[in-house]
């Protein structure tokens, strides 16, 4: 430190002068996040001087001194956001509501043949089976059906669809296939072909979905093939995805 010399009257005092520019300053960083987002507290020393207000420093006499420095750190922490809890399984058709569907608005219409032989009353209809609601379609009475209903519950994007239908011995005159869709708001989601002649068995699915269905969306159910056959959905449900 160095003085200089001042006059007052006919005293002279001696004071202390302003000390030259300081070296640069030694700035330290301090910050965390929190809540995803955080600020940066920043201590800066000069010369001595502590300051965490905004830049601006007190000295060791409690003299206000300013920083030139003025440092404003702000941290964003984004973790990644959490996936959203599994909800309970849930049917998502009722057994008893499958209505017809107009030609116009079937899914399946290519696959329609000519003509369409189907008893409203025999061809498909809800029946008690093995202690469960199912919905029943004979093919001795109806050749090709699609039915649809709004969907009872909505579909997440993370959800899956379990689908099981039981088909009882299966026989046609000749060689064939039977067909077996399911189509959710106008979009086919699953589909399987099964061969005629066949033993008595078991069609099931673990439908993934790539997109939220809204409750009520309309979904449809298909079934044709050849011969005299009896299949029964008797599962459609929401269930929480493997991953």
């Amino acid at each position: 430190m160095r003085t200089v010399a001042l006059a007052w009257g006919t005293r002279a005092v001696h004071a202390p002068a302003r000390a030259p520019s300081p070296a640069p300053l030694d700035v330290r960083l301090h910050a965390r996040a929190h809540s995803g987002a955080g600020i940066g507290a920043a201590t800066v020393y000069d010369e001595g001087v502590s300051t965490t207000r905004a830049g601006r420093g007190y000295d060791g006499r409690g003299v206000l001194r300013p920083v030139a420095l003025l440092l404003a750190v702000s941290l964003s922490a984004c973790a990644p956001e959490a996936p959203p809890a599994p909800r309970e399984i849930a049917a998502i058709a009722d057994p008893t509501a499958w209505e017809l569907v107009p030609p116009a608005q079937d899914v399946y219409v290519q696959r329609r043949p000519s003509p369409v032989q189907c008893d409203p009353t025999q061809g498909y209809y809800a029946e008690q089976w093995a202690g469960v609601m199912a919905f029943k379609v004979d093919t001795g009475w109806c050749n090709f059906l699609t039915v649809q209903q709004p969907a009872l519950v909505d579909l997440r994007a993370d959800e899956v669809i379990d689908l099981k239908i039981w088909h009882f011995e299966l026989r046609a005159n000749a060689p064939a296939q039977a067909w077996l869709g399911l189509a959710i708001d106008g979009t086919p989601v699953w589909d399987t072909q099964v061969p005629i002649p066949g033993d008595p068995g078991l069609v099931e699915a673990i439908i993934e979905l790539d997109r939220d269905v809204p409750e009520g969306a309309p979904l449809q159910f298909h079934v044709d093939n050849h011969g005299e056959n009896q299949w029964l959905l008797f599962r459609l449900e929401r269930e929480p995805g493997s991953g």
